[in-house]
């Protein structure tokens, strides 16, 4: 099956590129603005899978434009998928949880079915990101469309322009800032890993949504 990547030069996307091509999958890059229909249109064609990974992440922007991309960009994933009847991956985040709520509230633990929580006003990308959410779990609720949401937390790895490239400018200056007891965790996932979870999700046509987390490498320390 042909499987359309948006966000195929981004972190995640360029990634599940290389491992549906390491799977002998056929793979068609989403070229264009996600935000435009008759490319939707153009690129879709004949699918029958969409990773849905391209938005707007970091950028000193206004939310209507977060909206706009990161909401109407996913709008249109689902009625391309509809119209071609292909399986849909949606790359979410834990973000949608509501980040300082959840993790006080799930100590670190937080399961799909854990409930959101509120979200500050000025995290313009996790509110988007929950609106973009909601959207395709409400329109796989028609009964029309076979849906995944995946979830990463922090993602590291090959072309990633934000969390590893700050990691490495802290380490470069040698001063390490204690966090709360310096005690706690930051739960980080390989972008490969979390292509390999897509690439997974793909391949499980449940009908519906679906909902997964993939947050960690391995398995927590103990205590």
């Amino acid at each position: 099956m042909t499987v359309l990547v948006t966000g195929g030069r981004g972190l995640v996307g360029s990634h599940v590129i290389e491992a549906l091509r390491a799977a002998g999958k056929p793979v068609r890059a989403f070229e264009g603005d996600v935000t435009d229909a008759d490319a939707w249109r153009r690129a879709a064609t004949g699918v029958a899978g969409i990773v849905h990974a391209a938005a707007l992440v970091v950028r000193p922007l206004e939310f209507a434009e977060y909206e706009r991309v990161n909401v109407g960009g996913t709008r249109l994933a689902v009625q391309a998928a509809r119209a071609a009847a292909a399986r849909l991956v949606h790359l979410s985040s834990v973000a949608v949880y509501g980040r300082t709520a959840a993790y006080a509230a799930g100590r670190g633990a937080v399961s799909e079915d854990f409930p959101f929580q509120p979200i500050p006003e000025h995290d313009f990308y996790a509110r988007s990101k929950r609106m973009a959410e909601e959207l395709v779990r409400d329109e796989a609720a028609r009964g029309d469309l076979s849906v995944a949401a995946v979830r990463p937390n922090v993602i590291y790895g090959e072309r990633d322009r934000t969390f590893t490239p700050r990691l490495i400018r802290v380490v470069r200056l040698g001063v390490f800032p204690q966090i709360g007891p310096g005690t706690n965790h930051l739960s980080c996932v390989y972008a490969g890993n979390v292509a390999a979870a897509i690439v997974a999700a793909l391949g499980a046509k449940r009908p519906g949504f679906r909902a997964y987390n993939v947050t960690t490498d391995a398995e927590p320390p103990p205590g």
